[in-house]
């Protein structure tokens, strides 16, 4: 199509897009049935003066070449053509739209002939306002319109030019401009419908590389989650046996090496379950078949729960953890082994990233919105503005793979689904060297309270 717009628009070799076919389609029968009105006006304003025989002749034309004119337009809409055949229907129909140009065109020089001047002028306006209307119905193909137009103005011009009324004579020069900028107004829009025919199908094409794009990458994730769910199933049942035999081996007589060996088998054996677990956990979120009871869950007892647990380790390092500002009575709208396990992996990133003798502190508050934010501030590493962005991503560790520091890089992508589908949000701030707070916001409720999953969705 960009070949022929460098075309000349009056070539009839151009073939014509789809759409706009279909839009000179939609156009037709307005446009006869007001071609149809015109034709009655003129008839009646001609009457009077021009006879009879000749203004039938001329009104019976007109209603024959609309007839025709149907008759070609539903022929180049027919979806089946070839290119040949398009051609060649376009030009009869180019060829229809000189003769009901020149139709038009012939009352100006009937009005000549046979009536006054003020009948002249009153056809003059009859053929403008025809031909400017062609302007938003015709130019769909622009041969036609074409025609149509010049076949129409060009006979109006030269009897204007003719006339001896000097008043009707000084009409001439106008009506030339009035041809020519609204030729050129026609030939524009046409262009301008081309261009925008051409981008049009562009954007298709390219919203169906994304739609193709998007299909595939969520048939690979489907893969993902599925071999991942079936990987960490396989690897659970002999993980399970070892740990089941170390803790065997455990109560028969050991010397001190053998029993710190079986030992680090065991903790070895559990740690590994533990990431098989997150990855199971995190492939049934991907694939959204993870299940939750959401309920008001007393907030305390849930985080003084993963406190208990986190402190061994804090411990080893000699981190103190600090619990301030707690309400007694604060319930939360969500599943409580999932909040717990988001509390959890907030509070193992605060330890395993803060520095020696630090402090985790651990705080409640209300928010607006009716949500309970729940903050854990550490005194650790911080975290470089840059890498903001990748926080919350999976498998990401911010450089630190090979560092001393266990993790997989999903705890805070898992903590941020898990939160995101309790109805809550996730965030941080951070500052490089001096350490970071991370919070979780979830529903306050009542504690009689009850929100079904799908409400609160």
């Amino acid at each position: 199509m960009e070949k022929s717009q460098k075309k000349f628009v009056l070539d009839l070799s151009v073939i014509e897009p789809t759409a706009l076919i279909k839009q000179l389609e939609a156009n037709l029968f307005s446009s006869v049935f007001l071609t149809v009105a015109v034709v009655i006006v003129s008839f009646l304003v001609l009457w009077p003066t021009v006879p009879i025989l000749i203004l039938s002749i001329w009104a019976s034309s007109q209603l024959g070449f609309a007839l025709l004119r149907i008759q070609y337009v539903k022929k180049m809409a027919k979806p089946k053509l070839s290119n040949q055949q398009f051609l060649k229907v376009k030009q009869i129909y180019s060829l229809i739209m000189l003769f009901v140009g020149l139709l038009w065109g012939c009352i100006s020089i009937l009005a000549f002939a046979y009536s006054d001047e003020m009948t002249l002028v009153f056809s003059v306006l009859i053929i403008a306002g025809v031909t400017a209307g062609s302007v938003a119905t015709l130019t769909f193909v622009f041969s036609g319109y074409a025609a149509f137009f010049l076949g129409s103005t060009i006979p109006m011009f030269f009897i204007l030019l003719s006339s001896e009324n000097t008043t009707i004579l000084a009409m001439a020069p106008i009506a030339l401009i009035y041809i020519v900028i609204v030729y050129l107004s026609g030939q524009k829009l046409y262009l301008s419908l081309l261009k925008a025919n051409n981008l049009t199908q562009e954007l298709q094409q390219l919203n169906d590389v994304v739609v193709h794009q998007k299909e595939m990458a969520e048939q690979a994730n489907i893969a993902k989650s599925t071999f991942l769910s079936s990987m960490s199933h396989e690897l659970r049942t002999p993980l399970n046996a070892i740990l089941g035999f170390s803790q065997l081996l455990k109560m028969d007589e050991l010397n001190p090496q053998q029993s710190q060996n079986i030992e680090e088998i065991h903790k070895a054996g559990h740690h590994l379950l533990g990431l098989i677990n997150e990855i199971l956990d995190l492939s049934k979120v991907e694939s959204g078949e993870l299940d939750l009871d959401l309920k008001p869950v007393f907030i305390n007892d849930s985080i003084q729960r993963c406190i208990n647990m986190i402190l061994p380790l804090a411990s080893q390092r000699d981190i103190t953890v600090t619990l301030q500002d707690l309400q007694s009575d604060w319930h939360v709208q969500a599943d409580q082994k999932r909040v717990q396990q988001v509390i959890l992996n907030l509070l193992s990133n605060a330890i395993k990233y803060n520095k020696d003798a630090g402090t985790v502190i651990i705080k409640c508050e209300p928010t607006t919105g009716d949500l309970l934010r729940i903050s854990i501030t550490d005194t650790g590493l911080g975290i470089a503005a840059e890498k903001y962005d990748d926080i919350f991503r999976p498998f990401q560790r911010l450089g630190l793979e090979a560092g001393m520091i266990e993790g997989t890089g999903i705890g805070l992508f898992f903590s941020r689904k898990l939160t995101e589908l309790m109805g809550g949000k996730i965030d941080f701030v951070s500052e490089l060297g001096v350490g970071s707070t991370f919070w979780c916001e979830l529903p306050l409720v009542e504690p009689d309270e009850t929100v079904t999953l799908n409400a609160l969705n």
